[in-house]
């Protein structure tokens, strides 16, 4: 289950990503739009979230579930990362689909 929980606008507007100022010690020493990689024994990609997709009745193909791959911002202080993924709206109505299921 996916829960959202809502925070100060203070917060809100200290987004790395849009300012390129650490909300937690103000360094502007960002790292921006870095690809987080998942390594394994056999092979390293790109990390990703998927939300799962309800299979519609009586369908035989489907696309099972969304995917996004994750990029982060971190400071060059203090180490403070943020991770966003660029397909949060395709994210986002895959979750809304499976509330509806």
């Amino acid at each position: 289950m996916l829960r959202v929980t809502v925070i100060g606008r203070d917060y809100l507007s200290r987004d790395m990503k849009k300012n390129n100022i650490c909300p937690k010690c103000n360094a502007t020493a960002i790292i921006p739009d870095v690809t987080v990689w998942d390594y394994d024994a056999s092979s390293n990609r790109p990390l990703s979230l998927t939300v799962p997709l309800p299979k519609p009745p009586g369908a035989f193909i489907y696309k099972g579930s969304e995917t996004g791959h994750l990029r982060a911002w971190v400071c060059g202080e203090c180490g403070y990362t943020e991770l966003y993924t660029p397909q949060f709206a395709a994210l986002w109505d895959a979750y809304q689909k499976s509330q509806q299921a």
